[in-house]
């Protein structure tokens, strides 16, 4: 970091329910940051309640959220409910399932590696996704398959890691149909009531613990990311599946790219999921990119 007095005082809050692997992994961490002369304190929280106390501590301290995406857009959550996103620098030990955010922005995620990464990186202003009830998306927002996939992947995350997105997908992709809807980027309709499989709007790339459903997505470039694929029969469904996970799922016929800053996505009743977080189906989502929203410690070059 370019502040060697914000560097030297970190704040880590860790999910208390996460278990003894956690642990150890932040403990080693911690060793690594005592050992380079911080002052860092851990906090294991059990609540967004704990969270919103968190924020209000944190004291001038850079704000370490250990874990995956999920505690990361917890931990944004938190400081935009306290009106902190422009007051204080997130740090970020990727300790999830995925890590896609920190996949994106090339983070180690061995809990050592991330430690010695984040001494040395500087603050970055990124863009943040926020709906019309205020939700914010801090990597992706996946709706239709790929929601469902992450639904069913979740009861096996535990026991296969990653491995576990790619049977979800699997699963949900011999099963769901599609949801008739119309996606609308900055007031200009990219598919209007029809049969769609799969909407990304992506501010990072990667979703899923490394599929890149957005490639070209970037959470400081001002512009989210729309990835819709119509392949909803159930040859296309196959096809679609493969190409997604090889990462060429964007030269397909069926799927339609564009960027923008204002996403509407109405219609069916449909799954859909921020940041990994899995929240009930609905038939109307309005997302709008905030630019430079909020700042995290980034190990990028400042020319990468």
């Amino acid at each position: 970091m370019t502040d060697r007095d914000d560097v030297r005082r970190l704040l880590v809050v860790s999910n208390a329910a996460a278990g003894s692997n956690d642990e150890d992994a932040v403990a080693a961490a911690r060793a690594v940051w005592v050992d380079a002369g911080c002052d860092v304190e851990v906090v294991a929280t059990e609540s967004q309640d704990d969270l919103r106390q968190v924020v209000a501590d944190v004291d001038g301290r850079v704000l370490v959220a250990a874990g995956g995406d999920g505690s990361l857009h917890a931990v944004v959550v938190a400081l935009a409910a306290a009106g902190a996103l422009d007051d204080v620098v997130v740090g970020l030990l990727p300790l999830g399932t995925g890590n896609d955010l920190a996949r994106g922005l090339g983070m180690p995620l061995e809990p050592e590696d991330a430690a010695r990464a984040l001494l040395a990186a500087t603050p970055r202003s990124l863009d943040l996704l926020v709906d019309q009830d205020g939700m914010v998306g801090v990597n992706a927002i996946n709706i239709g398959i790929g929601a469902a996939a992450s639904e069913r992947a979740s009861s096996m995350k535990e026991g296969l890691g990653p491995a576990a997105y790619p049977l979800g997908a699997v699963a949900a992709g011999a099963t769901e149909p599609g949801w008739n809807l119309t996606v609308t980027v900055d007031g200009d309709p990219l598919v209007e009531d029809q049969p769609v499989l799969h909407v990304v709007i992506g501010n990072g790339p990667s979703l899923g613990g490394g599929t890149d459903a957005a490639p070209g997505a970037r959470p400081d470039d001002h512009q989210a990311d729309v990835m819709v694929a119509l392949a909803t029969g159930p040859m296309a469904r196959m096809g679609y599946a493969a190409a997604l996970q090889r990462g060429e799922h964007v030269d397909r016929d069926d799927v339609l790219s564009t960027r923008g800053r204002e996403v509407e996505v109405v219609g069916d009743d449909h799954p859909w999921n921020v940041d990994g977080e899995l929240p009930p189906p609905r038939t109307r989502s309005h997302w709008t990119l905030h630019p430079g929203a909020w700042r995290l410690l980034d190990p990028r070059r400042d020319d990468a």
